[in-house]
């Protein structure tokens, strides 16, 4: 069941969430999850065990979304992937961009400029994050009325299916991950009788969005703190 927990800024939600994970450890219920951004996930642990002392603590798992692909995948074998760092990430998608070159029009010219490469990584990241498929882009092209656009998405669907080949093939990142779990808990019900607190985000992105849904068709409760006005 989805429980929300509203309030202004400095309410209380967090101290709320926190207290009914401890006390619901000290009576021996599990699988606890707590859910938080990644920068905030240390502090969260700290404030954890000052609260309820080490025994108490560790029976809730404090984890951000892509340590929650870690925690999944520890239970059903298998790994996320090595993750990639931006370096990597810049040289696939200049291959990219060569390997289809004779196929290019509009970025044909630009191939090899790494300014070019660092921008197109950062639509690929934003294609990925709204949860569309890579295909959608080639299916937008058809549809447009602007010759000069559908050529561009055209172009851009040849890059990022390449790209998306080159870097699945040996590597993850933190989108992929996402995909990943999403999967894994489409086929694998890990989560299944949990209570789990996703507290802290201020915003989610489309594949955080899905995963959330997944999480609430096997939590036993789910709780998110929203920060309202009221």
């Amino acid at each position: 069941m989805l429980q929300l927990v509203t309030g202004r800024s400095g309410s209380g939600k967090t101290e709320y969430v926190r207290g009914l994970l401890g006390r619901l450890a000290e009576q021996g219920e599990a699988p606890l999850l707590l859910l938080v951004p990644e920068q905030y996930s240390y502090d969260t642990e700290r404030a954890m065990l000052r609260r309820f002392g080490n025994r108490t603590a560790q029976r809730v798992e404090v984890l951000s979304f892509t340590r929650l692909a870690d925690y999944v995948f520890r239970d059903i074998g298998g790994n996320a992937g090595v993750v990639a760092d931006e370096g990597t990430k810049l040289i696939l998608m200049l291959r990219a961009m060569d390997t289809v070159s004779e196929k290019l029009d509009y970025y044909q010219k630009n191939r090899t400029d790494v300014r070019l490469a660092k921008e197109l990584l950062q639509i690929f990241r934003e294609v990925q994050q709204s949860g569309a498929a890579l295909s959608r882009l080639e299916e937008v092209a058809g549809e447009v009325d602007s010759p000069v656009l559908s050529r561009k998405l055209r172009e851009l669907y040849l890059i990022f299916d390449v790209y998306d080949a080159l870097f699945r093939n040996r590597y993850s990142d933190g989108e992929l991950q996402l995909e990943k779990l999403c999967a894994a808990l489409e086929e694998h019900r890990v989560l299944e009788g949990a209570v789990i607190a996703v507290d802290g985000f201020k915003s989610f992105t489309g594949q955080e969005f899905r995963l959330l849904g997944l999480l609430l068709s096997q939590a036993k409760d789910v709780y998110v703190t929203l920060c309202t006005d009221g």
